[in-house]
């Protein structure tokens, strides 16, 4: 295909997607908004709207329970983060000391619980 027609068929493909994104019920108005940004000034524009829209969410998840149900998310994260770069160890720990391997992974697993 000539790079013209490639070009005139993308084009095509980004107006079909933008029209099906416009109908579609799943999204907010403030979302189908994304799609109207032409140029860098509308871009930096809705990014402005987005990040004040973040702050505000963020500023009312800090208080009452919606802040200790973020505070266990992020510190449920950040067991399963540590788990899995720590689960190489943990294998090698288990294969080498066959009998006892399963009391070190216990003995991490119970630190886990008293620390959280």
């Amino acid at each position: 295909m000539l790079p013209r027609k490639q070009i005139k068929k993308s084009e095509e493909k980004q107006q079909d997607f933008r029209a099906l994104v416009l109908k579609s019920k799943a999204l907010s108005p403030a979302q189908k908004n994304a799609l109207e940004c032409k140029d860098l000034k509308g871009f930096k524009e809705f990014w402005a709207l987005t990040n004040n829209s973040k702050a505000g969410f963020d500023q009312n998840h800090e208080t009452g329970y919606k802040k200790h149900v973020r505070r266990f998310e992020e510190s449920a994260d950040d067991v399963c983060r540590f788990m899995d770069n720590f689960s190489p160890i943990v294998n090698a720990v288990k294969d080498l000391a066959h009998p006892y391997g399963g009391i070190a992974v216990g003995v991490i697993s119970i630190l886990f619980t008293v620390k959280y």
